[in-house]
């Protein structure tokens, strides 16, 4: 909705508007549309949040916020300026709940793995995820029982399996 309104009032505003600013404003309507139904089917499909929603959200934001300062160094109190900025507010909403871990809402054998397979792509690119590992490690002597869980693939009757596999087919 919030959408529907810019490209209105990009329509009408002809002061602060280029050539491509309607199109651009058409564009993130449609790209709005999109961005819902792919976050639904991923949100349904994967246990970790979406990666390419995040990095698109992160980066999409960015280029927001350098357009809302424009607008408002541009047009001191317009209507215009004001609902860009309620978008970008929005925008960073979304991208924080995006980012979130959704481990609350899994069955239990999924909410066992460990905060690796779970976390944002913004919890692994700066290794969040370790936090409470490290404290744990800071606070006492880490043993097997406070290390995470390790992913399935990499359990050693996994890998035993696949090794034997490959052992009998170089006989």
């Amino acid at each position: 909705m919030l959408q529907i309104s810019l490209l209105v009032l990009w329509c009408l505003d002809t002061a602060e508007r280029s050539p491509a600013t309607i199109a651009a404003a058409a564009l993130s309507l449609l790209n709005s549309v999109v961005f819902c139904v792919l976050s639904y089917a991923e949100h349904g499909r994967n246990l970790r949040p979406s990666a390419v929603l995040g990095t698109y959200l992160f980066f999409s934001l960015l280029f927001d916020i350098v357009r809302v300062r424009t607008l408002w160094l541009i047009g001191e109190d317009t209507p215009l300026a004001r609902l860009f900025t309620t978008s970008v507010v929005l925008k960073t909403g979304i991208l924080i709940l995006e980012a979130k871990e959704k481990r609350e809402y899994l069955n239990d054998y999924d909410r066992k793995r460990g905060p690796e397979e779970l976390s944002s792509i913004f919890s692994q690119g700066v290794f969040y995820w370790l936090n409470q590992l490290i404290l744990t490690g800071y606070r006492k002597v880490l043993l097997i029982e406070d290390l995470y869980p390790l992913d399935a693939k990499l359990t050693g009757e996994t890998l035993q399996a696949k090794f034997e596999k490959v052992w009998d087919k170089c006989e």
